[in-house]
């Protein structure tokens, strides 16, 4: 479903925009972050995140949409929002980043980790042998009352480090929640559901969101 969606997304840009590679951009890294002036953020960041390494030196998904101009867009979906994400959208980067909507976004890390659930307890959605290296041995699934779930945390490193790469390379991102709700004709739509289901309506409404977000 995660990879449909996005690519549901990716086509409805496409009639609007340039979509392009993200190797078309200098690819976003933990050596991008360590350069910067971002670097002792996100080793504390690391840490508070029960981090055990040095440093957290990983390699990042490029599972961004890039547009023309180096404008990235992210669609969050279920395994996003949970408490360990919530932990990192506490960084101080965070107010650098307008297009990103930080309260709603702790908001659904509160209201979905039970969606974050039922995505997150197989296979390597809850743990698995790199995400030990970096945050310990995992808890039971299910059971946050010990160490909990190293694969979570780690995905909620990933797009801390992301974001923070992105904003020391001076690059524009857009986040978008499969749980955030536009109006159209006074009824909310949810992003998710657009993507899924949406009438031609509700797509322009979404289309045209996102371009007076990148034209801000």
């Amino acid at each position: 479903m995660e990879s449909y969606l996005k690519n549901q997304l990716i086509t409805l840009l496409e009639e609007r925009f340039e979509v392009l590679s993200p190797q078309h951009l200098d690819r976003p890294s933990w050596e991008t972050v360590s350069k910067s002036k971002y670097a002792e953020e996100a080793v504390e960041v690391y840490r508070d995140l029960g981090g055990k390494m040095k440093w957290p030196g990983i390699q990042l998904p490029q599972d961004f949409i890039l547009l023309k101009n180096d404008f990235v867009v992210f669609l969050d979906e279920a395994l996003h929002f949970n408490r360990y994400r919530a932990q990192t959208l506490r960084s101080k980067i965070y107010g650098k980043m307008p297009l990103i909507p930080v309260d709603s976004y702790k908001t659904y890390c509160r209201k979905y980790e039970k969606e974050c659930l039922k995505a997150g307890l197989a296979g390597k959605n809850w743990s698995f042998p790199f995400a030990e290296k970096h945050f310990g041995l995992a808890s039971e699934r299910g059971d946050f009352s010990k160490n909990g779930p190293p694969a979570w945390k780690l995905r909620a490193l990933e797009n801390f480090l992301l974001d923070s790469a992105l904003l020391a390379q001076k690059v524009k991102v857009l986040r978008l929640s499969v749980y955030q709700q536009l109006m159209l004709n006074k009824q909310l739509y949810k992003i998710g559901d657009i993507l899924i289901s949406g009438r031609e309506p509700q797509q322009t409404a979404l289309l045209n969101y996102i371009e007076r977000k990148i034209s801000s």
